[in-house]
Parts: C-alpha cells; structure tokens; sequence
C-alpha cells in the first residue's frame, strides 16, 4: 500500500552516493519526474477532475491536462481566477484543487501504478553506484506528488527526502530551483559543482530552457511532451528517444571522462 503520511514524506533515508564514505563527488545528475522519469497523464486527469469539484467547473480551455511547463500550483490559480474566484480567496481555492487532486491521486494509484519510463530504473542504478555522482530532483510536481509517483513507479529509493529534492513548493522557476540545487548539493557535500559538471534530464523544451539559463548542460529526453528535434533545436546537449541506452546516456554526462582527468591531476 502506498504511504501518504507525513512520517513518509519526512523520512526518505536513502544513503546518496558518495556521502558519509570520506568522497567529494563532483558530478550533479538532476531529473525532472513527469516524462522523464515516470511515464505522465494520469495526475493530469486527477487535477482536472479536483478543478471541477471545487470550482463547479473547469475553465475553457484547460479541461483536458496541465499547461506544459507550469507547475500545479500555478495552473490552480490560474483556474481559481478564470472561475471568478474573488481575489482573497484565489489562494485558498488553489490549495483546495491541489490538496484535492492529491487525494484522489493517491487513490488512484492504490489500483494504477505508476510506471518508470524505458530504462529509468537502470540508469540510476548506475549513477547511484558511482561515488563521483549526486543525484536530485528539480520538479513542477509539489511534494507529495513527485513522493508518490516515485514510491509508486518503485524509484523512490534513488532519492532522499531531505537531499537534493526541489519541487514547486520552494519555487515555480525551475531555473530558480536546478540554482538552489546546486547549492543544496555543495553545502551538503561541502564541494562546488561546476557547472559543466551539472546536467539536468527533462523530457520538454521549457526544461531544457531551465537547464541553459542555469548555465548548466541539459539532456533531453523524447518519453514526454517535445519532440527529439524540438529538444535539440531548445538547445540540449544530447538527446534520447529514452533512457534504456544506459552505457550511452552515461557517457553523455560525462562522467568517465571526468574521472580519467581526476586521476590525471591526483
């Protein structure tokens, strides 16, 4: 049975690598969830379906999914407000959508599963069993939600609640977010990340935008929303139709090439 407790959320332990053994990591591996990797959709149809319970009705023209890129909070308040919602109470009805939507998520995946997107199990196995790597999230999904499609596409244990996990509770600008990730992973791990040792996995255009404003290097991924060559076109370093070619997405990090020149300089 999924947890949805509080306990649950607070109290994801799961060692990162390098940490507590005496290693400086130099490489940050950061994910977006929804396409990249966790197959997306169904918190969508929960979303709109909370919309229309708390408003009476969805605004035209957002009846059928979450505006791509737009975190849920800011897709709530957007809703409140087209409903005519009076403007002191537009925050209090957006955090009604959402802590529905939750609810009836959570609900959903008891019986539906969410599922990890093609190969995304594997490769962070394989990140996760190298010293030189951290791995975070930076989301649109608030927290609860990106816990529960982890803990229910069994990727939950790669990540830690209290490591490098941002969502849109601590801001709707991901390039604000994957920033303050990269200072949460060297206060933690007491050694900057170079930028050119930060890469960030999404599966849409807005992602890969995120990434290059942070100044940091961007892989996309074609399990989502854009197209292989619209992720290329945004400016990704790298491009997959997914994630099942671990040896291959691996070495679009970097990561081999970067320890050969550590052991050079040693």
């Amino acid at each position: 049975m999924l947890r949805r407790d509080a306990a649950f959320f607070g109290a994801q332990t799961t060692r990162q690598p390098g940490e507590g053994a005496g290693r400086k990591p130099s490489t940050l591996v950061l994910f977006d969830i929804d396409g990249t990797l966790v197959e997306g959709g169904i918190f969508s149809a929960m979303f709109t379906k909370a919309a229309e319970a708390v408003l009476g009705r969805v605004p035209q023209g957002r009846e059928s999914h979450i505006v791509g890129g737009m975190g849920v909070l800011e897709e709530a308040t957007l809703m409140a407000e087209e409903a005519g919602t009076p403007k002191e109470r537009v925050n209090e009805v957006a955090r009604a959508i959402v802590d529905r939507a939750v609810e009836y998520f959570a609900e959903r995946l008891e019986s539906s599963p969410a599922k990890g997107c093609n190969g995304a199990a594997e490769l962070l196995a394989a990140l996760g069993g190298n010293g030189d790597v951290v791995l975070g999230i930076v989301t649109h999904n608030i927290e609860q939600v990106a816990w529960l499609k982890l803990e229910s596409s069994g990727l939950s244990a790669f990540f830690k609640r209290d490591g490098v996990f941002l969502c849109a509770d601590s801001s709707q600008d991901k390039t604000e977010n994957i920033r303050a990730a990269m200072c949460m992973a060297a206060d933690r791990f007491n050694v900057p990340f170079m930028p050119n040792n930060v890469v960030y996995f999404g599966d849409q255009v807005s992602d890969v935008a995120a990434a290059r404003a942070a100044g940091i290097r961007a892989v996309g991924v074609g399990t989502g929303r854009s197209k292989l060559d619209e992720l290329g076109s945004a400016g990704a370093n790298a491009v997959f139709n997914d994630l099942s070619d671990t040896g291959a997405v691996v070495a679009a990090i970097g990561i081999a090439s970067r320890q050969r020149e550590k052991v050079k300089n040693a």
